[in-house]
């Protein structure tokens, strides 16, 4: 086991690998850093960044670390698109940094890391979640962390690697609660290894009582708010779990990263299971695989797993070619093949082209063409690409209606989002423009109440006419919102002036609790 912790490769700069290492850290950076600012912000990431104004220790929807983290970011650098999602992509780069670790740690070569590293290249799953300032690439982190951490105590034996592991489990679960998933997949595949004595040592105990420690706070404010993670489970399974089948969740485990990297991943699962002190790893792959198909977990919860896998790929491929005389031309022509793959895909998974390039370009490929349609809307438009379009105009169509109203007008005057996509664009953007703090009884908008006591009037985005009769005595139709690229529902909706509520909206608000997650 101890052979484990030793290469005998060439790691310095004078291996030609090394620099190409170098080189990949050094394109994935500059992709993300180009594709950052092309489009707009995305729904979650203004929803993110308005709870940066709220800091709390949890959310309606998510735990507290992605609204820290972006409290932080624009502290330090603004509230510019760029700024924050810098962040993901030094995240990005974290992953690859990561990748590289386990393969030196499972004693792979230079070339291995490359193969590694440039099989994250490849996918346009991670692509995307490199891109968007989103808890997903944070939570993958951690699970890189937990895995990490307890492979080098399992080679060492030196607790103080549990005790970080525990500190990665709890951030962790303050970042996603996906974290749960990865822990009971570890447990469980150290049940059936020869690790099994491990869960019951103190070490391991002490661990487990770090991270509770860590996530403490988390419980506590969800006991206090009636555990609306609860709530959100539920929604999430009435509008996007539904009807995910085994089948399905297993095909996208080899979409999600381009099925040419799938050989790599699969051996290496394949060559943990082979290796009896790595067996837990491949067991730790297998369990949470099957736990996630038992929850019906969307397919991108277990991506923070694959890094992982294609460590373990690549140190196997790459002792291979070591005994094939023709090695100097097939490692290059292997690493190439998939790098040119990843190339092509990349625009998919991440907006490194505009809009209009991006069009041209599925349709020169004709894979997942975008089209016009009669409409003026375009077909094919992955909804998160789409949900990065139309917030801007939806502010500046309101900012122009609120700069026509009086001064007395503007100081009772409600902005209201139907959804938290709409109340984040005109909370957060809509500072730019001079409007007041948006409200929404969707997500933790509703956390946040229901604005001015003593307002008057309201501008509302996305609200029907017909439920605002109900509150206010005059209803205006501003504009019908319409955007090409914008996503479904926020295409064709009703921008609306309502004057004299008939009640003030604070009197509704404990009776529209039933409506934050719908």
């Amino acid at each position: 086991m101890k052979n484990n912790l030793k290469t005998t490769f060439d790691q310095s700069p004078k291996n030609a690998w090394w620099w190409v290492l170098i080189a990949l850290f050094a394109v994935k950076l500059f992709i993300h850093l180009w594709a950052g600012n092309q489009y707009g912000f995305h729904r979650d990431e203004l929803l993110y960044l308005v709870q940066g104004h709220h800091l709390s220790f949890g959310y309606m929807e998510v735990p507290p670390v992605t609204a820290w983290l972006g409290r932080l970011a624009r502290t330090i650098g603004g509230d510019s698109l760029l700024t924050i999602r810098i962040l993901t992509a030094l995240a990005g780069l974290c992953t690859l940094w990561l990748t590289v670790q386990f393969v030196r740690k499972l004693g792979g070569s230079l070339f291995a890391q490359v193969l590694a590293v440039v099989c994250i290249l490849a996918s346009p799953a991670f692509y995307r979640h490199h891109t968007l300032f989103q808890p997903v690439v944070f939570d993958q982190l951690c699970w890189l962390l937990v895995y990490y951490f307890l492979l080098h105590y399992l080679l060492s034996h030196q607790p103080r690697y549990l005790v970080w592991m525990g500190v990665a489990a709890g951030i962790g679960m303050l970042t996603k609660y996906n974290m749960l998933f990865c822990a009971g997949g570890i447990v469980l595949a150290m049940f059936v290894s020869n690790h099994r004595k491990l869960i019951t040592s103190p070490w391991a105990w002490a661990a487990l009582g770090g991270a509770g420690v860590i996530v403490l706070p988390n419980i506590f404010w969800q006991y206090q708010h009636d555990f609306p993670v609860m709530d959100h489970f539920k929604g999430l399974y009435k509008k996007q779990l539904q009807g995910v089948t085994t089948g399905d969740f297993l095909l996208a485990q080899l979409r999600m990263h381009q099925y040419i990297t799938a050989p790599v991943w699969l051996l290496g699962l394949w060559y943990f299971l082979q290796q009896k002190h790595l067996r837990w790893l491949g067991g730790a792959y297998l369990a949470t695989l099957g736990l996630f198909m038992l929850a019906q977990g969307q397919a991108y919860y277990f991506n923070g797993v694959y890094p992982l896998m294609f460590a373990g790929g690549a140190v196997f491929i790459a002792r291979q070619i070591e005994n094939i005389k023709a090695k100097r031309i097939v490692r290059p022509m292997l690493v190439l093949t998939i790098f040119a793959f990843g190339v092509v895909v990349m625009p998919y998974g991440t907006p490194f082209l505009t809009i209009d390039q991006f069009i041209k370009y599925t349709q020169t490929l004709n894979i997942n063409p975008i089209t016009p349609l009669p409409n003026g809307r375009v077909q094919n438009l992955t909804n998160d690409y789409a949900d990065m379009f139309g917030w801007r105009e939806q502010v500046q169509v309101v900012a122009g209606a609120y700069s026509k109203l009086s001064k007395a007008e503007q100081a009772h005057c409600l902005i209201w989002g139907e959804n938290y996509g709409e109340a984040g664009a005109l909370h957060y953007l809509g500072k730019e423009y001079g409007l007041p703090p948006a409200i929404s009884v969707h997500g933790s908008f509703y956390l946040w109440g229901a604005g001015n006591p003593n307002a008057q009037l309201a501008i509302t985005v996305g609200l029907s006419p017909k439920d605002m009769r109900e509150l206010f005595e005059e209803v205006i139709l501003i504009q019908t919102f319409e955007h090409p690229y914008a996503i479904d529902e926020e295409h064709n909706i009703p921008i609306l002036l309502c004057r004299r509520p008939k009640q003030p909206l604070g009197t509704y608000w404990q009776k529209w609790r039933k409506y934050v997650f719908s």
